[in-house]
C-alpha cells in the first residue's frame, strides 16, 4: 500500500501519531511526502530526522515543496526570492529548529543568518536535494498524478504562468479550481489549505475536487495542520482504491 502524506509544517509529534496510525492499521510499503515539511512548526529538524530513518525501512519519496524551494535558496544564497521572504514563510522557525536557536537574536533583528546556520543544515542537503518535482502511479481505472501544489487548467482566477513549467507544481494556487484531470491523471497535492479554499468545505478533511461529468480532477491532501487543524494522509492499495486519514494537531506547547 501507498501513504501519500499531506504539509507537514515541522509538526513532528502530528506526524508521528498520523504514521503509528498508518502502520497500525495498513501494510503501507511506499511513503510519498507531498512536501513543505519545514516552515511555521518547531521541529522541522525532527521532521526530517524522521523521514530520514523512514527512508532506511521503506520506499519514501519527498516532493519539493515551495518551502523548501525557498529555503534552499536563502541557504545557498542564491537570492531568487531575497532573503527575507525565507523568514516570512516561516523559515526563522526552521533555523531554529535546526541550530538549537542559536540565532534566534539575530533573525528578531532583521538579519541574514545563512552562511551561518548554513553548516546546521549541510548534513541534509543531500536529502533535501533528493526531493522531486513530481510523481505518478497508473492504476488503471484511476491515475494519480502527485505534485506539492498540482497545477491548474486555465479555469481559475490566478496565474500558473507566473512560474517556470518546473516549479509551478510547487506554488500553483489554482488547482482547486480544476475542471478537468491532467492528461487523464488527477492531481494529489497540499500547498493550499482545505480551509481557503471555499467556507462551505470541512477544513479538517481532505478535498476531493469533482468535475460536471464525475471526473475527480484534484485531490486537496493540505488539511492546515500547523494552524491546529488536521495532518491528512491518502492511502490506496494495489488496486487503486483509497481512503483518508486524518490525525488532529498534537504539536501545541
Amino acid at each position: 500500500m501507498l501513504g501519500v502524506i499531506g504539509d507537514v509544517h515541522g509538526c513532528v509529534r502530528t506526524l508521528d501519531a498520523l504514521l503509528n496510525r498508518l502502520f497500525g492499521e495498513y501494510d503501507i510499503h511506499r511513503l510519498i511526502f507531498l512536501g513543505d515539511i519545514v516552515d511555521r512548526g518547531r521541529y522541522s529538524k525532527e521532521v526530517c530526522d524522521l523521514i530520514i530513518e523512514l527512508k532506511k525501512e521503506y520506499d519514501v519519496t519527498l516532493l519539493l515543496g515551495n518551502h523548501e524551494d525557498v529555503m534552499m535558496d536563502y541557504l545557498r544564497s542564491s537570492l531568487r526570492y531575497g532573503f527575507k521572504q525565507f523568514m516570512k514563510l516561516g523559515g526563522d522557525k526552521t533555523i531554529s529548529s535546526f541550530t538549537g536557536g542559536r540565532f534566534d537574536k539575530e533573525m528578531a533583528q532583521g538579519k541574514d543568518v545563512s552562511l551561518l546556520a548554513y553548516k546546521y543544515f549541510e548534513p541534509y542537503m543531500d536529502f533535501f536535494n533528493s526531493a522531486v518535482i513530481c510523481d505518478s502511479m497508473d492504476y488503471g481505472f484511476l491515475r494519480l498524478h502527485f505534485s506539492h501544489a498540482g497545477i491548474g487548467d486555465g479555469s481559475g482566477n490566478g496565474d500558473d504562468e507566473s512560474f517556470s513549467p518546473q516549479f509551478r507544481f510547487a506554488w500553483s494556487r489554482n488547482t482547486d479550481r480544476r475542471k478537468t484531470t491532467y492528461f487523464g491523471y488527477t492531481m494529489v497535492h497540499g500547498h493550499t489549505p482545505v480551509v481557503k479554499i471555499d467556507p462551505q468545505i470541512n477544513p479538517n478533511k481532505p478535498y476531493i475536487n469533482r468535475n460536471k461529468k464525475g471526473e475527480i480532477c484534484s485531490i486537496n491532501l493540505d488539511t492546515g495542520c500547523v494552524y491546529g487543524y488536521f495532518l491528512s494522509s491518502m492511502i490506496i492499495d494495489d488496486n487503486g482504491d483509497f481512503e483518508f486519514e486524518s490525525v488532529k494537531y498534537k504539536d501545541k506547547g
